[in-house]
């Protein structure tokens, strides 16, 4: 480990069905992670060859010491009561998204945050998609293809099946809760702030979930710049109904016939222009979907924690779009 490094002690609050690609991204990272403690009230969720000590709750595990940092990782409905005992015991918290289920629990976590001077942090795995990587670092310079003017987001999961909601999505709370903040953070990544212009959400009442579908449509300067303006324009469209398990950001350049699909499902990045269609990136190899994701996250939180840093920032705007017609602002 280079010399100023320090490898973080990791508690995992919450073992659920993203877990195992959580520890799988972990143990890649031995310079900078060591996984100590785990946490769940489910003992079958236990996984003995992670090497850490398995508690049945949070207070437990918090109390018996020796953490640098937790992951939050439990549903986010628990988000806040997990966070809240993090916070208070003085120690960095790093927190699936959708962080808080409003802005204002949010600003209460980030008050607390404060009080005890520690790390409030958010956990959005989408926004390290290599092929998104590629594209900032790489791609969009190599392929010279102009300014971004449009962005078309699409997350799809088959959680709707015969009209009825699949249990293991019954915590997620919705398809725009689920993946609205996961395309709005890759979103984020690629442009300045955005400006909402719509925002459209599909209820039906037999389906426990406050969605089934939903549609933002967004401008922002062209170039990135600036406070968001109508020069660029873009959709994000999360649904639950169509049967499928896909991600994938289309991006438009100008007056240019080019797009690029970065496909997050497949790890690769497709330029389309003239009729032809090539593969211009490819990590499909590389590391699982949500390996590769958590890789990103697990690396960007180390660096954080290690200059006492934080997205607060970045979260508080996009819980701000991502409940704007909720009441919950």
């Amino acid at each position: 480990m280079e010399a100023g490094l320090k490898r973080i002690r990791l508690g995992i609050a919450g073992l659920g069905h993203v877990a195992a690609h959580q520890l799988a991204a972990l143990r890649a990272l031995p310079s900078e992670y060591e996984v100590v403690a785990t946490c769940d009230r489910d003992p079958s969720r236990a996984d003995p060859s992670c090497g850490a000590t398995f508690f049945h709750d949070v207070e437990r595990m918090l109390s018996h010491g020796g953490l640098d940092a937790v992951l939050v990782s439990v549903p986010p409905t628990e988000h806040a009561a997990v966070t809240r005992a993090v916070l208070e015991c003085g120690l960095p918290a790093l927190v699936e998204k959708p962080l808080a289920v409003s802005v204002s629990e949010f600003d209460a976590l980030a008050n607390l945050a404060d009080q005890h001077h520690t790390i409030l942090h958010s956990a959005y795995h989408a926004a390290f998609a290599r092929e998104l990587e590629w594209f900032i670092n790489e791609g969009e310079a190599r392929l010279g293809l102009g300014p971004l003017s449009g962005i078309r987001c699409g997350f799809f999961d088959p959680y709707i099946v015969d009209d009825t909601l699949l249990v293991s999505a019954r915590h997620l709370g919705g398809a725009w809760m689920d993946s609205g903040i996961n395309a709005l953070s890759v979103v984020r990544r690629l442009v300045g702030r955005i400006r909402v212009d719509a925002l459209r959400r599909t209820r039906v009442s037999n389906v426990a979930c406050s969605d089934i579908q939903a549609t933002l449509d967004f401008s922002f300067a062209v170039g990135g710049g600036g406070q968001g303006g109508r020069g660029g324009q873009g959709l994000v469209d999360t649904n639950w109904t169509l049967g499928r398990n896909e991600k994938t950001t289309r991006l438009f350049f100008g007056s240019s016939d080019a797009q690029i699909v970065l496909n997050h499902s497949s790890q690769r990045a497709v330029l389309f222009d003239g009729g032809s269609e090539r593969v211009v990136a490819d990590f499909a190899s590389q590391h699982p979907r949500l390996v590769a994701h958590y890789l990103g996250v697990f690396l960007d939180f180390h660096a954080r924690f290690m200059r006492g840093e934080s997205n607060r920032r970045l979260t508080r705007e996009l819980l701000e779009i991502l409940y704007c017609d909720s009441g919950n602002v």
